[in-house]
């Protein structure tokens, strides 16, 4: 039987060879960061909460990398689906230094890609839908998302009703 070492302690264990690699505080030592946000379909907006209104929830800073979002949301009407997404702070339409567009299914909370029922009241944990490996990290400050969507027909948003939860990250520093 053979032992296997991570990427990780395989740049560690090259201390013995004077040839050690430093870890980014990302890979080992980084303190867990949580961004909280909340949203009130009421108390946070201008206007009426249409279909498809992209709300910004909570600022990432630039080298953070991200692993998800748990939360807690209220009743917000019949058929409604909420869509966790990324774009960039900077408004560019683009979420990262390559120009790659905001996408507004960035996190799941399933396979199927389809959205948080927010129809009843409930409690969710959303992932990283990209194939990035474990984690996602930030070339740029980033919004995460939410978008409504009523998924069968034009249905009201409910009023006053909240959509509560963390972004969990690590930073470089």
């Amino acid at each position: 039987m053979s032992t296997q070492q991570s990427e990780q302690v395989t740049k560690i264990n090259l201390e013995s060879t004077g040839q050690a690699q430093w870890l980014d505080p990302n890979d080992l030592g980084a303190r867990q960061r949580v961004a909280k946000f909340n949203f009130n379909t009421t108390d946070d907006i201008n206007a009426a909460l249409a279909e498809g209104d992209v709300v910004w929830l909570v600022k990432i800073p630039k080298g953070a990398m991200l692993y998800g979002i748990q939360g807690y949301h209220e009743a917000m009407g019949t058929d409604q689906i909420a869509k966790l997404g990324i774009a960039g702070a900077d408004g560019s339409g683009t979420y990262d230094s390559a120009g790659t567009a905001d996408d507004i299914d960035f996190f799941t909370n399933d396979l199927t890609n389809d959205g948080i029922d927010v129809a009843a009241v409930g409690e969710f944990i959303a992932g990283i839908k990209q194939l990035e490996g474990f984690g996602y990290l930030t070339t740029k400050e980033v919004y995460i998302t939410m978008t409504l969507f009523d998924v069968t027909s034009s249905d009201a948003f409910a009023a006053d009703k909240d959509f509560d939860g963390v972004v969990y990250y690590t930073d470089n520093t």
